[in-house]
């Protein structure tokens, strides 16, 4: 199964891959922040909040790990 998914990532172009990696870290870093909140702080804060929180750190983390991805798609594109 694992495997499967492997291989089905290491096929898509590397805009793709920016973008299921940066929905992938969103969706952690957005019900990581939940969770968080339910067991662990006091504070009350609106949806907003915690979506903006996971988009930031989704872009932030997408930062660190894919560089060499970002460098792919945003990269100097050489003219013919």
């Amino acid at each position: 199964m694992f495997s499967l998914l492997i291989n089905w990532y290491k096929n898509l172009s590397p805009a793709r891959k920016l973008l299921i990696s940066f929905i992938a870290n969103w969706i952690v870093w957005f019900i990581s922040w939940l969770v968080i909140k339910e067991f662990l702080l006091d504070e009350k804060h609106s949806i907003s909040y915690y979506i903006f929180y996971a988009t930031w750190m989704a872009f932030f983390g997408m930062l660190l790990s894919d560089w060499k991805n970002i460098k792919l798609v945003f990269g100097k594109q050489k003219q013919a």
